[in-house]
């Protein structure tokens, strides 16, 4: 009884930490959202402002602003009817942002839970929260989608997968993580999973996909059209980008990893998500890479799974032995103040 007692003490107190770094995280993300930088500055408030004076003029559930934005339409008539404006339909997606990824997160131990976080504030947060309201909340509602998708609450992964594609269209990009969760959980040929994942990402850097492939593909073709009429504004990316090369070499450590230093009876670490993680991730990456001639998709895509190379650098402390694992997390630290600072900078 003693011994039951002592379990049941440490799982309250593992539990209590849980709450308390949760907690925090969604106390400094509401600091950061009202202090650390002034809404009405971001570069997309004023298109948020037109599409409330919009919403606020159409009066019927068919005009084109509730079909184009159902969400950011009904909830532009809710602050209507409170007297409120755009700022309080921009705390609303915020907030939803905020509390899904909580939501989300609240699965993984304490450790992952505040590297995560501390990872996603230096490096998404000020991108994301403090500019791209509708597709920050967009992502945090797919994160819901695709681990109750994984957990077999089918039901409430597509309920809320309508959620956000009412809020932003982006969220449909969370449907190509199906096939890979189905691949993580093979536990044979992970080797040759291993060796195709490589040769994905060197395929996409020497044969990348064109916007033209995909003008007949109905829907995803009407977007793609208005990028092609203004080509001449499209921008190609680099692929010596800081953030890329690091990603690399993390892809790198956990490849060596896998292939020599790996033992499956050591119970540290779990290599479930791990390898999901760096699937998810390398899937991101392999987006980027190949439409890296089209800047605007190319990160509207790799941003989306941007959530996913977080908890894979989290997950990967945990092949490190102990001492190992000071230096790595010693390493994450000063990457994510660069991150930081990059992300400042693009504010600026």
């Amino acid at each position: 009884m003693a011994n039951n007692a002592h379990k049941n003490y440490n799982k309250y107190r593992f539990s209590l930490k849980k709450l308390c770094v949760l907690t925090l995280c969604v106390f400094v993300s509401y600091l950061l959202f009202f202090f650390a930088r002034d809404v009405e500055s971001s570069q997309d408030y004023h298109n948020y402002l037109s599409w409330f004076l919009s919403a606020s003029k159409a009066y019927d559930s068919n005009s084109l602003v509730v079909l184009k934005d159902p969400a950011f339409f009904y909830l532009s008539k809710l602050a209507l009817q409170l007297n409120a404006g755009v700022n309080f339909v921009i705390l609303i997606l915020v907030s939803i942002s905020i509390f899904s990824k909580v939501i989300f997160i609240k699965r993984y131990d304490t450790v992952i839970i505040a590297s995560f976080f501390f990872l996603y504030f230096c490096k998404i947060f000020f991108v994301l929260e403090m500019t791209q309201f509708r597709a920050a909340a967009a992502i945090g509602l797919s994160l819901l989608s695709f681990i109750y998708f994984s957990e077999k609450k089918y039901f409430k992964s597509f309920f809320i997968l309508l959620l956000s594609l009412s809020v932003h269209l982006s969220a449909i990009l969370i449907l190509f993580s199906i096939p890979i969760v189905y691949i993580a959980k093979k536990t044979s040929h992970e080797k040759t999973l291993l060796i195709a994942t490589i040769f994905s990402l060197l395929f996409a850097v020497v044969f990348p996909f064109k916007l033209e492939y995909f003008t007949f593909l109905p829907v995803v073709g009407e977007r793609v059209v208005p990028y092609l009429e203004n080509s001449g504004n499209i921008v190609s990316l680099s692929l010596l980008n800081s953030y890329l090369l690091i990603k690399v070499v993390l892809f790198l450590i956990y490849i060596l990893w896998f292939l020599f230093k790996r033992d499956d009876s050591v119970i540290t670490v779990d290599r479930a998500n791990l390898k999901l993680f760096f699937l998810l991730s390398a899937f991101g990456t392999f987006c980027f890479i190949s439409f890296r001639f089209s800047d605007s998709i190319a990160l509207r895509v790799s941003e989306f799974y941007l959530v996913f190379d977080l908890l894979f650098f989290s997950y990967l402390s945990k092949v490190f032995y102990r001492e190992s694992r000071v230096y790595f997390r010693a390493v994450l630290f000063l990457l994510s103040l660069m991150f930081l600072y990059s992300s400042l900078k693009l504010l600026n």
